[in-house]
């Protein structure tokens, strides 16, 4: 890991994009069963890879990625990033099947919750508005695990397979509240 470290590092000197390409490269070379991962764990091989190549980065000398503490913030940004994007993907429509029948306008309360997503992703980003868009997340989380609940519950499919079970979602719900807690 070092060695890939000081390539980055050069590489990074004299051509970042070169230098981020490497880093995701190597990053696939890695974990070459991560193309094999099930759908439903995507959520957190996206948080804990992209921690991992935010620390490789750190370490060959990125300086936004000098501390844990804003690699594990990018890290949940890019997670939140990635949920955002299925939120006006084709996956809109399982997503809208999500929402409990007893709630408004499903279509708009997914677009509404891709937007707040990506809006704390981005402002996970920015020193000056961390603990605030961490702090937004955490509620949104909070609020959304009736849907992902729900959804559990009444068998609703996403991508084909039935919704995140109980006894994994509310074990990964706890886990993004607690990270955020922890980043903000």
């Amino acid at each position: 890991m070092n060695e890939l470290a000081e390539v980055i590092r050069n590489e990074m000197a004299s051509n970042p994009i070169s230098a981020l390409k490497l880093a995701a490269s190597s990053f696939k070379t890695w974990l070459p069963w991560a193309v094999k991962i099930n759908a439903v764990m995507a959520v957190l091989f996206v948080l804990f890879g992209s921690l991992a190549l935010f620390a490789v980065l750190g370490l060959a000398g990125v300086g936004i990625f000098a501390s844990l503490l804003m690699c594990a913030r990018a890290a949940l940004g890019a997670m939140f990033a990635f949920t955002a994007v299925s939120h006006f993907a084709p996956m809109k429509k399982d997503l809208i099947a999500m929402v409990p029948p007893a709630l408004p306008r499903p279509d708009l309360l997914v677009s509404l919750t891709g937007i707040a997503e990506l809006a704390g992703s981005i402002g996970l980003l920015v020193p000056a508005t961390s603990y605030w868009a961490a702090s937004g997340l955490m509620i949104l989380m909070v609020l959304m695990l009736p849907a992902n609940i729900s959804a559990a519950i009444r068998g609703v499919q996403l991508r084909g397979r039935r919704a995140t079970p109980l006894w994994l979602r509310v074990p990964m719900q706890i886990l993004f509240v607690g990270w955020a807690w922890a980043v903000r």
